[in-house]
């Protein structure tokens, strides 16, 4: 289990008492946090989320060049006085996409995997399909004709997801729409695992999650570590978490903690050398645009100077529940990487400016809508870009 000491480049201890958001020490005894404006904007955003929202538990990790913090806020559910960690974890949603969208390109990489083949070539039992129409590239942007969101609430498991796949019929054209699809990307997560011989779950950990140092990511979350789990909380649930069901892990089903989505964000901000750091950005290249939104495997990128309104214009709702036209890939669209995730209890975005080595990231455990998260990272990220000359990718 990581350790809150184990943190790359955190300073002192990194907890922030607030009367309406108790921090977590590591210690029997509080710490008192940096008195900087990074934390001040950090434990501002915490606040307002948990008093605004009703969310029991905050937690939010910051990249700044080659230092990384970790604060976290409120308690692990709402009837779970625990306090949120560092290493609590926490659903991430469709933010599991982009470990998805890695481990395909580390297959490309690897020369295993190519985005332009038809998922048929490793799901034979694709083959004859009009989902085989499709490129694994058109299927990880939800551009592989008109899948919808979820599964129909008949496909329960493998075979009946099989028989849906191959008995379903397009809307559009490949490559021309764009539809938002957790059953689109789940597919080339898929065939990404199978080019490797095996399933999502060992394929993720050991192409992705291993080389990346982020051992406390998982599909499964194992037993030893089952009291570090926090519980969501909806409407009319005080102990909610994500079901299981046919390509969950590859849509929306990874957890984690706030100091490995810290490391992870660290990765893609600056991501170094070697094959992992290869796949880490080609995962971020636009592929297509629809309108100002450019569209990566995995992530969406927006070009400079970007706004809080343009990001969350970008990640409203009916960006992701309506079919839009696809356009030439915008290349400016590169500035600014984002991704939402939510649960049914549990709700995360992941901003990342990498041309400039700065990142947020927020968890909780409780879905809110997108535009809050996106202002609550985007005040911080003005923290960080107080007192830098030059011009930002945020504005």
């Amino acid at each position: 289990m990581r350790s809150f000491t184990h943190l790359r480049g955190v300073v002192g201890a990194l907890v922030l008492t607030l009367a309406l958001a108790a921090c977590t020490p590591s210690s029997p005894e509080p710490v008192p946090e940096e008195r900087d404006s990074v934390g001040e904007a950090v434990g501002r955003v915490a606040e307002e989320l948990r008093t605004a929202h009703d969310v029991p538990g905050v937690a939010v990790g910051v990249v700044d060049g080659p230092r990384t913090r970790v604060f976290a806020y409120g308690r692990m559910g709402a009837d779970d006085p625990r306090p949120v960690r560092p290493d609590t974890l926490f659903e991430i949603g469709s933010v599991s996409k982009l470990f998805t969208a890695i481990l395909a390109e580390s297959a490309v990489v690897g020369g295993r995997l190519s985005l332009e083949e038809r998922p048929g070539r490793y799901l034979p039992w694709l083959r004859g399909s009009a989902v085989d129409a499709a490129t694994l590239g058109q299927l990880g942007t939800y551009a592989g004709g008109g899948l919808p969101l979820q599964f129909p609430s008949g496909v329960t498991d493998d075979e009946s997801m099989r028989e849906y796949f191959t008995g379903w019929q397009p809307v559009t054209a490949p490559g021309t729409s764009r539809l938002y699809s957790n059953p689109s990307i789940g597919l080339l997560g898929r065939a990404a695992a199978t080019s490797y011989g095996t399933d999502f779950a060992t394929a993720v950990g050991r192409e992705v999650l291993d080389p990346l140092g982020l051992d406390d990511t998982h599909v499964r979350i194992p037993a030893a570590d089952e009291a570090r789990y926090a519980w969501g909380r909806t409407a009319t649930s005080t102990r909610a978490r994500v079901a299981p069901g046919p390509l969950d892990a590859e849509a929306y089903g990874l957890k984690s903690t706030a100091a490995d989505m810290t490391d992870f964000l660290a990765a893609v901000v600056r991501p170094g050398d070697g094959a992992i750091a290869r796949a880490v950005r080609a995962s971020a290249a636009v592929r297509y645009s629809i309108g100002p939104v450019g569209q990566a495997l995995g992530w969406e990128a927006f070009p400079a100077p970007t706004t809080l309104q343009a990001l969350q214009a970008g990640n409203a709702p009916d960006v992701a529940s309506a079919p839009h036209a696809t356009a030439p890939a915008d290349r400016r669209a590169t500035c600014v990487l984002d991704k939402t995730g939510s649960t049914g209890g549990f709700g995360a975005y992941v901003l990342a400016l990498p041309g400039e080595g700065r990142g947020v990231v927020v968890m909780m455990n409780r879905n809110v809508p997108n535009a809050a998260r996106i202002a609550a990272a985007h005040a911080v990220l003005g923290a960080l870009a107080e007192g830098v000359g030059g011009p930002s990718c945020l504005s």
